[in-house]
Parts: C-alpha cells; structure tokens; sequence
C-alpha cells in the first residue's frame, strides 16, 4: 500500500520468501489479498515483479498444506491469473502472466485443469474476443499441450490452432500459431500429418511477415519430424519460400538450408540438396551486405552436419564452398575453425590424401587470435588422423603462435589442448613409433615447460592441469610403473625422462642465493602438477615414487600464498576419504601445517585425521625442500625475463630439453634484462662479476696506495666495493650451490641404483620361486619313477636353475654408480662456465648499449639546447620588430594629428 511504486515493487519481487517466513495461515489471512491488489497496480514495474513470482506462491502454497493449499491455488490464484491476462495490456507483463498459468496449471489435478483452465483459455481464443485475447490463447495452448494427453491434444489444441491458423483475420494471431506450431508435434500423437499440413498454408500465407515466421521455424519443424518426412516433405517448403518474392522470406529461408540438409541424414540425401548448400555459401561470400554475411555464418556453423550427412564419398562436392566460407569474416571462420575435427572425423583414412582441410587448419594457426583460439583444441583430433610430418608442421606452428606477446588467452587454449595434442600423437593403446615420441620430446615437452614458467597464472594453471597427459606420452615408462600389478617391478627409466623428473622437481626448491628462476610462483605450479597427477588414476604410483616427498615439504613454505594453495589444493586428498589418505608424508604434512597461524588453512584442514596411533606428524620430515634427500638437479643459467610475452625466465643447459625454446639473441627494447633484478627474483652471480669486470676493470692491488690523496690515484666509491661484496657472496653461493647440486645428483643415482637392484632382487626371488617348484616337481617325477621301476635322470640334464637371471646383469656396480656422477657433475660444470661466459658476453653488449643509449642521448641534449637558443633569439628579434613597427606607428600617428591641428589652424 505504499505511495512509492519502488517499495510495491520490492514487495511483490519478496513475497515469496515473505510467504515462507510468515507462515501458511498468515500468508493466507494477509498475503494472498495483497497479491489481487498487486495484480492490479498501476505501474507495470510492480505487475511485472509479481508475474514472475506466482509459480513459485503456488508452489509455496500447496507444499505448505497440500488440501487447502491446492484449493487456494484453483479458487484464488487462477482466476487472478485469467482476469490478469485479459486486462493487461503491456506486452512484457502479459508474456510473463501466460507462462506463471502454464506453469501453475501442470501443479492442478486433470480435470481442474480441463474445467478451470481450458475452459478459460477456449474464451480467450473466441472470434469476437479482442485480438490481444486470442494471440495470449495461442501461447497458453503450447503450455497446457505438456500436460495433456495426446488423445486431447489432437482433439481440442490441434484443431483450435489449425481453425486460428486457417480462419483468423488478424496477422499476429497466424504468426503466434506459425511459432508454436512446430513445439507442438513432440505431444500429438495421431495428427502430426495435421500440423504439417496446417504449416504448409502457413507458408502460403498472403502476408510476408507469416511466410518469414513459418522460414524462421523450419529447423524446429525438421527436429521433430521423420527423415522420410524432411526429404519428401520440409525439403520442398523449403525451396518453395526460397524462390519467395519476399527477400525477408528469401534471407531467412537461406539460413536454414543447413540445418535442413543437416537433418536429413545419410539414408535420404540427394545431389541436389548439397548443390543448394553450395550454391548459397558460394554466391553470398563476396557480398557485404548484413543478411548475406548471416547466410555464410549460418553455412559455416551447419557445414559439419551437412558432410556427415552427405558422406566422404561427396567430399569433392563440398571443398569449393569449405574454401569459399574460410575466406569469409571472422566469424564465420572461427566457426569452420571450431569445427575442422568433424569434418576430420567425416574424411577419416582418406584425410591423408586431402590437403584442403590440412592446409585450412595451418592457415587458421597464422590467423586472428581469436581463430586462433578456437582452432587449437580442433587441431589435435585433426593431426590424430595425419602422418607424423604433417603432426610435426602443425605443432610448429602452435609453438610459434603460443611465443605471441600479449595474447594470454591464446596461450591458456594452447595449455588445456596439450593433452589432447599429446594423445594424437601418441595414442594409448597403440604401438608408438620412435619418431612419434621424438615429435613429443622435440614439441611438446618444451612446449609444456615453457607454459608452467608463463608469466600469466591462468597460462601457468592451464599448463599445470594438463601434465599428466603431457608426462603419459613422453615418459612410456613411467605409465608402466604407474599401472598397479606392472609385471617386472619398477622400470628403469631413460636419460631424457630423468631429466624431465629433474626438472620438474625443480619446480619445487626454494633458492635464498643469487639464483634465478627458482621462486614462489614455481613452487605454486609444482603443487597444481601434483594435484593434476593425483587426479589420474594411472599416476598415483608415479606421484608417490617421485613427487610426494617435495610436495609434502611446501605445506611448511615460508610464503603465505604457497602454503594456503598447498591446503586448499591437498584438502581434498588427505581428508579420510581423499586419495592419499593413508600416505604418512602427506597426511603429517597437512596435521602440520593444521597446527599454524593461517585460519584459511585450518579451515580447509579441520577434517584431516592421523592415519593410526603409530603414526604421528614429524617435524623433521617437513623440513625446507633444500634440506637434503633430493636428486640432482641440472644447473641453470638465467638468460632473459621480457615482458608480455610467454615466458618469465628462459634457462639455458638442457638443449635437448628445451631444444625448441627460443632465446632472444640481441638486446631490444623487448628482450632486455632487467640487470637490477626484480623483487621475486635475485640477480644471478654470474651477471654480477662479468658486470664488475667491463664495468670496473680491476687494478694491481701492488700500484694502488690506500693512504694515497684522490689526485695521486683513483679511490673505489662506496657503491663499487658494495657491488663488489655482492659479487663475491653472489659468487659463494654460486660455488655451494654447485656443490649442492653435485651431492644431489649422487643421491638420484644412488636411488636409481638402489631401484634396479630392487627390480633385480624381485626378479631374482621370482626366479628362485620358479626353481623351487620345478625342484618340488622334479622330487615328484623321481619318487614316480622309483615307484614304477623306471630310470631317473639328474637334476641338471633340463638346465632348471643353471640360467643365470637376466636383471642381474644389468645392475649397476658402485663403480659405475661413482663414474656416472662424476661424470654428471663435470658436465654441469662446463654447463656452468658455458653460462658464465655467454652472461659475461651479454652484460659487454649490454653495458655498450647502455653507453651508446648515454652518447645518444647527450648529443640529444645539445641539439635540443642549441635549437631553445635559436628559439630565444628568434623571439627576441620578433620582439625587437614589434617595438619598431610600434615606434613607426606611434610617430606616424603623431605626424597625423599635427598636420591635422595645421590645416584646422
């Protein structure tokens, strides 16, 4: 009852959660009469709100009391409903007033329905009813047909909309039933036949706005017919409003051709049919007018539908207009680019042979970045079916796509399709060529690792997401091992996947020295890798193998954000009923880490229980990541950390790793190094001596004097001895770093080691177990042969238990181990010096660009003082004219007056 229309709409948008608060008998006695005065405001706002909210009164209603609510809703509410739909004349509220009536109809037993509503709804559709009555009667029809039986919807809704469609006057009345006449069919049961008749004089209708409705509805009328009927029947209609002298008829009838032809399927397609289709997408392509671009849109997006139905065998057919749409505007494009791998999937064994929908695919990699977006995932499933050359040229082209600055979206498609990309290459399952898992390692690995490090967190997830599909095609052995009951304990795994373990376990160290690369944003992706290999049920195994240890270290990171990822990521997996519930690392990782100051990881962690009493959280388990027990790690460069593009700090060492990963080799304004480092990232060591030595040449330290006077020889200044102890610390830590990865690469030798001799003791109690029953067996032979009088031969004639076993051979010795490691740390140490010495060469052109940028920027000055000073005699010049000119003036004026003052005399 407010004078404020805003507080009666606020009122009527909360009746129903007023309803439920108060009560059924309040809302009864109180409520209910509120809603007839509601429904008649005189502001269409309030009667708007409340439309929307009668469905779900009613629904309060009968809920609350089943018996007196339901004659609540079929006394009071309907009739409300009806006389609403009969007096409201804004077009908006009465829309939503017929669909609360449909919907408060379905809750109303069958023949209340019948008596209460049809009966009202048959007096809106009345000839002499206003028109308005009878357009809303045509709606209400479609919503009552749901909850009639098909003997009554043939009867009575059918034959009511079949007399409106044929016999009302009024345009809008024929063009409400050409909309729901289609939505009809799914409840007819006998009198389909009916309403496609009824459809055709529908689409004969005199006026265009009638025939356009009936255009408009011809997809729904083909989804909800027979094949038989759309070939013999809606193909017809559809070619006769084709040639419609109408061009709104025309344009719309041309959209749907795909969606028709789309529908017909295999068993009635004809040649004419995909001739139409073509003969569209090639006449409107060159045209810019706005209904012929919506015509090839249209094409585009049904274009999969229409080659499934057709068939490879008319491929040849439909390659002019595939050209003709990839040709078109982009959005039209983008649609032909999300969908090549159905056409793909169309061309199966004889894609190898068409080089149409390749070369469109590689043509979409250079495009747009929105095409670009889209044809990324579609790409995999295309090359799955390719050769590995065509499989190696189009992932070249997504790398070179993903290197774009500034497009992170692009490069989040491109991480999510790395599984996909991955698995076409390598299909599981199937025997694997060596070149395929070289394409894996020479693409997509680099491709993967350069992701994780992006400078985007979005790129950074996506990539962490896809790592066990990435980690499946490239590592073969490690899917071995992750298969519960592998025969053969565990595999031995190859060079290049140690390193790929190397590397991705460096994800998870946390450097204090000079050392970049290796900060908190690396540590946040390694524990998405975990929970992304926890999540795949075939790298369990491998995760407890080789992740589970760091992984459990960074519950106890220094760094707030690490360790609230780290709850909220391993919440649901040590929880009593989450995967690793019974891992004792995992589990008193997060019991520990339930213990701290972070309220958000002791919310997330309050469910986490012990394993057993034996088991309890030990603090020394959970120490830092660079405490110890860890496999060597390779020793990485830093190089380059640009902005905008994909990468937030490249390594060198590795090449075979990181073989395709591009690294600037000249110094732009893009690429240049940052030498001050940023605030997550220490300048590395290397970078601080070879600045020292170009910079600040060193001196014999026997011909400088430290008492001597400035005049006598040149004194250090405060900032050279401190970048000076910088660069020996920086250089210190460098050398314990080394030796702390020479150590850790002894202890992941060691532990490789110790892992064939543990596959070699398996085999070889497997083998005794073996012999012992064969010895079991020949016991038995020889007491059978004594029984029976015959002659016994030795125990050794067949050879059993004389083989030796094939895993001994293959463990390694301790000697090899040593030689192995030694190796290994002589390699990183070259690597190292290789490094130090591409920094050194690097801060040498820096510094001379730097030096250069000064001259230049001097010589700037000097031409911008000289060009002031120009500008300052010149102006004073003008100044001196002016005053002149003045003067001149001034003298003039004066000579004029007293000639004039003359002739006057």
């Amino acid at each position: 009852s407010s004078k404020l229309s805003l507080q009666r709409a606020v009122f009527a948008k909360e009746i129903v959660d007023c309803a439920h608060s108060c009560g059924f008998v309040d809302t009864r006695d109180y409520l209910l009469p509120f809603v007839k005065t509601l429904s008649d405001d005189h502001e269409s706002l309030v009667r708007s709100a409340l439309a929307l909210n009668y469905s779900d009164l009613a629904g309060f209603l009968q809920q609350a009391d089943p018996e007196l609510g339901y004659v609540l809703v079929r006394d009071r509410l309907v009739p409300i409903l009806v006389d609403r739909i009969r007096r409201e004349t804004a077009f908006e509220v009465r829309k939503c007033v017929i669909q609360a009536l449909a919907n408060v109809s379905m809750h109303l037993k069958q023949s209340d329905r019948e008596k209460v509503v049809f009966s009202d709804v048959m007096a809106l559709a009345d000839d002499h009813g206003p028109d308005t009555d009878r357009e809303s009667a045509v709606h209400l029809l479609l919503g009552l047909a749901e909850g009639f039986p098909p003997e009554m919807v043939d009867g009575y809704v059918v034959t009511q909309l079949k007399m409106m469609a044929t016999q009302d006057s009024n345009v809008r009345v024929r063009k409400a039933v050409a909309t729901i006449l289609t939505d009809v069919i799914p409840f007819s049961d006998v009198r389909r036949s009916v309403i496609l008749h009824t459809f055709h004089q529908l689409a004969a209708d005199p006026e265009c706005g009638v025939r356009k409705q009936c255009a408009m509805k011809l997809r729904s009328l083909c989804e909800n017919v027979s094949k038989q009927a759309i070939a013999n029947d809606c193909f017809p209609l559809l070619l006769r409003l084709v040639g419609d002298a109408s061009k709104w008829v025309r344009m719309e009838a041309l959209k749907q051709i795909g969606y028709v032809v789309a529908l017909v399927g295999p068993d009635h397609f004809a040649d004419e049919m995909a001739k139409l289709f073509v003969t569209t997408c090639t006449d409107h392509m060159s045209s810019a007018d706005t209904s012929a671009v919506e015509i090839c849109y249209h094409g585009a997006f049904t274009f999969p539908g229409v080659v499934q139905a057709a068939g490879k065998q008319r491929w040849t057919m439909f390659q002019n207009s595939f050209r003709a749409l990839c040709r078109c505007e982009i959005r039209t494009r983008k649609a032909i680019a999300s969908s090549v791998h159905e056409i793909a999937a169309v061309l199966d064994d004889e894609l190898e042979n068409d080089v149409t929908l390749i070369s469109a695919v590689e043509a979409f990699l250079v495009d747009a970045q929105e095409i670009q977006t889209a044809v990324v995932k579609p790409a995999a499933h295309v090359i799955a079916l390719c050769s590995t050359a065509v499989q190696r040229r189009v992932l070249n082209s997504i790398v070179k796509i993903e290197g774009t600055p500034g497009q992170w979206r692009l490069r989040v498609a491109v991480a999510s399709a790395l599984p996909d990309l991955a698995k076409s290459i390598v299909a599981p399952g199937k025997q694997v060529s060596e070149e395929a898992v070289d394409l894996v390692w020479s693409c997509l690995v680099p491709l993967y690792i350069k992701l994780c490090r992006d400078q985007c967190a979005e790129v950074r997830n996506a990539s962490a997401k896809s790592s066990a599909g990435v980690l499946r095609a490239a590592c073969a052995e490690l899917d071995g091992q992750a298969r519960d009951g592998a025969p053969g304990g565990p595999t031995e795994l190859s060079d290049r996947s140690k390193r790929l373990l190397m590397h991705m376990r460096a994800f998870a160290r946390r450097r204090e020295t000079a050392k970049a690369g290796y900060n908190f944003r690396d540590r946040m992706v390694f524990i998405c890798v975990c929970d992304s290999l926890i999540r795949d049920p075939l790298w369990k195994t491998t995760f407890c193998r080789y992740f589970a240890k760091p992984l459990a270290r960074l519950a106890s990171d220094g760094v707030r954000n690490v360790s609230t990822l780290w709850a909220r990521t391993m919440a649901p997996h040590v929880r009593p009923a989450g995967l690793l519930k019974d891992h004792p690392d995992m589990v008193n990782a997060a019991l520990e880490l339930k213990k701290g100051e972070d309220r958000e990881a002791r919310s997330l962690l309050a469910t986490v229980q012990p394993i057993g009493d034996e088991v309890q959280p030990d603090p020394a388990q959970l120490a830092d990541i660079d405490s110890g027990d860890e496999e060597g790690f390779p020793e990485w460069d830093f190089v380059s950390a640009g902005t905008g593009g994909s990468e937030r700090g490249s390594f060198q060492g590795e090449n075979e790793l990181l073989e395709e990963v591009e690294v600037p080799s000249e110094e732009t304004e893009d690429n240049r190094v940052d030498l001050s480092g940023r605030r997550d990232t220490p300048m590395p060591s290397v970078h601080l001596s070879a600045l020292e030595r170009v910079l600040m040449p060193a001196q014999d330290s026997g011909d400088v004097d430290p008492d001597a006077d400035e005049e006598d020889g040149p004194k250090p200044d405060e900032e050279s001895v401190q970048v000076r102890t910088q660069a020996k610390k920086g250089e210190a830590a460098a050398q314990v770093a080394a030796e702390e990865d020479a150590r850790h690469a002894e202890e992941f030798e060691e532990e490789c080691r110790k892992a064939a001799e543990e596959a070699a003791r398996e085999k070889a109690q497997r083998e005794a177990a073996a012999k012992a029953a064969a010895e079991a067996a020949e016991e038995e032979r020889k007491r059978a042969e004594q029984a029976d009088g015959a002659p016994i031969e030795s125990a050794g004639d067949d050879g059993v238990g004389d083989k030796p076993t094939e895993a001994g051979g293959a463990t390694p010795t301790a000697e090899q181990a040593t030689e192995q490691a030694a190796d290994m740390t002589t390699e990183k140490a070259d690597e190292a010096a290789a490094g130090e010495a591409a920094a050194e060469k690097e801060v040498a052109e820096q510094a001379a660009a730097v030096e250069k940028e000064t001259a230049a920027e001097k010589e700037a000055a000097v031409e911008k003082e000289a060009a002031e000073r120009a500008e300052a005699e010149k102006a004073q010049a003008e100044k001196a004219a002016d005053e002149q000119e003045a003067a001149e003036k001034e003298a003039a004026e004066k000579a004029q007056a007293e000639k004039e003052a003359a002739a006057k005399e």
